[in-house]
């Protein structure tokens, strides 16, 4: 035994100072095993942890900080465990590594420290599914930025209004705030799921009830089947009310369909006996309407045979027509239409009957059409006389045998008569027209002449006479024949007078002769009228004609000499009025000149089409002023202008034409414009329209005189119509909106009062669901008013909030004036009933009761709560305040975020109670001043 102890290794001594000295010089990698072994066996807790230190595993540390005996090894080791999952991971766990702990370490509240770290987005999920805490769920769904941590936090969540409405309010997720709201719509819409259905089902029934008093089967049984589909709908969503209530409405639905039922019973028989009559009518018409198909068939079929088809069967057509009136005798029906089916049918019959007799008719036209063949067109009016008496003895036996017809002509026969009577037609027309312009102009002549003979005006007689003789020898004897009787008459009277000229000329000639010398010996004032009695004179000498004796032609002789001399005073007016008339020319000639240039000007775009109207009107002014110019000229003069003048006018008038139109299109788009608008009840953009229209309206030119004005009014009086409509809309918008502002306004002031009078968050949590429930229609506001309406609707959120904070902040600090409270019974070993607390600080104060903490972090713990909330420390901590410090604010570069006050105190209750009472006051301290 003596040697057994001699030779037992130091790390093995009884004493525990040899122990730790001997553990200190073993090799780490020669001695593992040695290490685990003191690791877990050596009864001293500070050697056990010299050890641990020297191993520095993870899995160690873990079944020390789980089954060590020593709460201050415990505490180390589940510091260890919970810096293995800081961004400096000394054991370089993997992901799954840090699952299987989180999911196994038995724990909890370490696990729920590793949250103070950095992790990724499953672990954190793994470590919230694992604590299994509501408050953590919510803590995480509302400060977490991530939308996958904050969305798998919300799912965890029970969904209550007042959670939700948190959640909507100070989430930082967008996701989460609008799952939470669409939570609330969801939970709204549930809650007023029955009163909508209550209301959806008294409608109906109201109107299933109105249906009792209309007198209308027809639409009773259509709005009727409409309401009782739609009740079988609505009813679907029956079991959200009592029981009882649906036992109420499924009664009154029946009661009522039985009261429609008995009230409308004659009705419905009134209404089935008429739809019955309907059906019968319709039947009577489909009957009458296929009979009228088949009587149609068999008379194309009869109109075939009647052409000569002789592959169609008469004896089956007349077992088709009695098909029919059969059909029609058993079909039972009357009446005026029917009636007329049977008469047709009775004329198909008559119509059969006669196919025989009507096929020898045939024979006998076809055979007129072979004779008149056989006769030659006319070509001479020789021919003409020859064949004419010929073709009308044809024609007339043609239309005697088509008069005695039985049944229409086929087309082909009907087509030949018509294109060998047309050419025979042609051809005498053709003929006869220059015998007939003859015919006409002589017996116009012959009425003429009489008329002549009748006034004394023999001379023009004789003249006339022999105009028509020689115009009588170029007809034909027929149509000489004609008028035979009134030229032998009037050739009698021409003869006649022809004896009597020599008596009647001569004393009238002498009358003639001192006339012309009275001109001459007193001409007369104006030159014009002298002219024109010389004329008259000699119009009337030269009517009486010649009579071949001497006295004639002394006669002839002296009155030419007495109205040379009379014509001698108008000629020098003549000679002036042919200067006139030269200056006019010019004057003409020069417009013509200005029209060419015009002209031109017009072709080569120098001068814009629009812009010569007023030029042309001036040219048209100064030419109609111009006096007349000689006659030789007066037709090339005209003929000059007006091919230069229509052109242009033409052209002028095309541009005013299409100016018109493009002005017409913008009247038209105009007023459709309005009746849109008036449709819609909405001028606003029809306004805008008709501006565009209005800057189109001025590019078009001018649409001509008397148009365009017209135009102008019909377009403006559209506008004025529209911008006067849309002022009336306007203020009927402007007072609406008026009206809707203050609706809005005198909900949120009632809403202001409420929030004044709450007095706890109970009495709160309804006025944020009726804030909620204001929902403003923006487009029936204005922009100004929408902005007042904002800050409004801003100021009662606001002072919503406030009041809400006020009230959440006073049941905090009474929280953590309890948790305090109970902090310092356990320090002071004083009984404690934690029950009034949430469970996390239910788990931490019992963790905080049932261990030992280290006093040098509980130490740094509670100077960096002093840093965190700005308290002062003692003067003794200067230095070690510094450092920490230092660290907090390196922490804070590389994390980019400080540990909050709430979190250090936690960690400074997980460490366990002190044996420096001082650092619990301090600690308290440091964290009431966050609160």
């Amino acid at each position: 035994m003596i040697f057994k102890s001699l030779f037992k290794p130091k790390w093995q001594h009884t004493d525990a100072v040899i122990r730790q000295a001997a553990i200190a010089k073993l090799d780490l990698d020669a001695n593992r095993d040695v290490l685990i072994s003191i690791a877990t066996t050596d009864p001293v807790a500070k050697i056990r942890l010299i050890a641990l230190e020297s191993l520095n595993q993870f899995d160690l540390w873990r079944t020390a900080s789980e089954d060590d005996s020593d709460a201050s090894v415990k505490k180390t080791a589940q510091s260890r465990l919970v810096n293995a999952f800081s961004a400096d991971n000394a054991y370089a766990l993997s992901d799954e590594q840090k699952q299987m702990f989180i999911s196994s370490y038995k724990h909890a509240s370490l696990v729920e420290s590793l949250l103070v770290h950095e992790l990724s987005t499953s672990l954190v999920c793994s470590i919230i599914t694992r604590l299994n805490k509501d408050k953590l769920n919510l803590e995480y769904a509302l400060r977490s930025s991530e939308d996958e941590i904050a969305l798998f936090c919300f799912s965890r969540l029970t969904p209550e209004i007042k959670t939700l409405e948190r959640l909507v309010a100070k989430a930082k997720s967008t996701a989460v705030k609008n799952k939470a709201n669409e939570q609330l719509t969801a939970i709204a819409e549930q809650a007023e799921k029955p009163k909508i259905l209550r209301k959806q089902l008294n409608l109906i029934l109201s109107k299933l009830l109105a249906l009792k008093e209309k007198k209308d089967y027809g639409q009773i049984k259509s709005e009727g089947e409409a309401l009782v589909e739609e009740w079988s709908e609505v009813s679907a969503d029956l079991p959200c009310l009592p029981e009882l209530e649906q036992n109420e409405y499924a009664d009154k639905y029946q009661a009522i369909c039985q009261r429609i039922d008995a009230a409308t019973k004659r009705l419905k028989d009134e209404w089935f006996a008429i739809e019955a009559e309907k059906q019968r009518l319709i039947a009577h018409q489909e009957q009458v309407l296929a009979t009228q198909t088949e009587i149609a068939t068999i008379k194309e079929k009869i109109a075939v045979a009647a052409a000569g088809d002789s592959d169609v069967n008469v004896d089956e057509l007349n077992d088709s027509v009695q098909k029919i009136k059969q059909s029609l005798v058993a079909a039972q029906i009357s009446g005026a239409d029917v009636e007329s089916l049977f008469n047709q049918i009775a004329k198909l019959e008559a119509t059969l009957n006669k196919l025989p007799a009507f096929a020898e008719q045939l024979v006998a036209m076809t055979k007129l059409l072979t004779q008149i063949a056989q006769v030659s067109i006319p070509e001479t009016l020789e021919m003409l006389d020859e064949t004419i008496d010929v073709y009308r003895e044809w024609q007339q036996s043609w239309k005697t045998q088509a008069r005695q017809l039985l049944l229409p002509l086929p087309a082909t026969l009907t087509d030949t008569y018509k294109t060998v009577n047309r050419q025979w037609q042609d051809a005498i027309t053709q003929l006869q027209a220059p015998q007939k312009k003859i015919l006409d102009k002589i017996s116009s002549k012959l009425r003429e002449l009489d008329k002549l003979i009748v006034n004394g005006k023999y001379n023009a007689a004789f003249g006339l006479f022999r105009k028509v003789s020689a115009w009588h020898e170029e007809l034909t004897l027929k149509n000489q024949e004609k008028i035979a009787r009134d030229f032998t008459k009037l050739q009698e009277k021409i003869d006649d007078l022809a004896d009597l000229k020599e008596y009647i000329a001569i004393p009238r000639k002498r009358e003639l002769l001192l006339e012309i010398n009275a001109l001459v010996d007193t001409p007369l004032a104006d030159p014009t009228k002298q002219a024109s009695e010389v004329k008259q004179l000699r119009k009337v000498w030269l009517l009486l004609g010649s009579v071949n004796t001497d006295e004639d032609k002394a006669l002839n002789s002296a009155f030419d000499e007495a109205s040379e001399k009379a014509f001698t005073p108008c000629r020098e007016h003549y000679a002036l009025q042919d200067k006139i008339r030269a200056e006019n020319l010019e004057l003409k000639q020069g417009i013509i000149q200005e029209l060419t240039c015009l002209k031109e000007a017009v072709a080569s775009e120098e001068k814009a089409l629009m812009d010569i109207g007023k030029d042309l009107t001036n040219i048209q002014n100064r030419w109609s002023k111009i006096g007349h110019v000689n006659r030789d000229v007066f037709n090339d003069v005209n003929d000059a202008y007006y091919a230069l003048l229509k052109p242009l006018k033409e052209q002028l008038n095309q541009l005013y034409k299409n100016n018109a139109a493009a002005k017409q299109l913008l009247i038209d788009k105009a007023q459709q414009v309005v009746a849109t608008a008036e449709e819609q009840q909405n001028f606003a953009e029809a306004i805008e329209t008709l501006k565009q229209l209005q800057s189109q309206w001025k590019t078009i030119g001018f649409a001509g005189g008397g148009k365009d004005r017209k135009q102008w009014q019909a377009f403006r009086k559209i506008n004025d119509d529209a911008f006067a409509k849309r002022s009336e809309q306007a203020k009927v918008e402007q007072d609406a909106r008026s009206a809707q502002l203050d609706s809005y306004l005198q909900q949120y002031s009632a809403l202001s009062q409420q929030i004044n009078d709450s007095n706890n968050l109970v009495t709160l949590s309804p006025i944020f669901a009726e804030f909620e429930a204001i929902a403003i229609d923006e487009e029936s506001l204005s922009a100004g008013q929408l902005k007042k309406l904002q800050q409004v609707q801003l100021s009662v959120q606001e002072a919503l909030i406030n009041k809400k904070s006020k009230f959440e902040q006073n049941k905090s600090h009474a929280v953590y004036q309890l948790i305090f409270e109970q902090v310092n019974n356990i320090a002071n070993e004083i009984e404690t009933d934690l029950t009034e607390l949430p469970s996390q600080w239910q788990e931490l104060l019992t963790t905080y009761s049932q261990s030992t903490a280290d006093d040098a972090c509980q130490y740094d713990l509670t100077i960096k709560l002093e840093l965190t909330t700005e308290q002062e420390s003692p003067a003794a901590d200067k230095n070690r305040r510094m450092a920490l410090q230092v660290q907090m604010l390196a922490s804070k570069h590389n994390d980019g975020d400080l540990q909050s006050p709430e979190s250090l105190f936690k960690q400074w209750l997980a460490m366990g109670r002190s044996s420096h009472p001082e650092l619990l006051t301090r600690a308290i301290k440091a964290f009431s001043a966050s609160l």
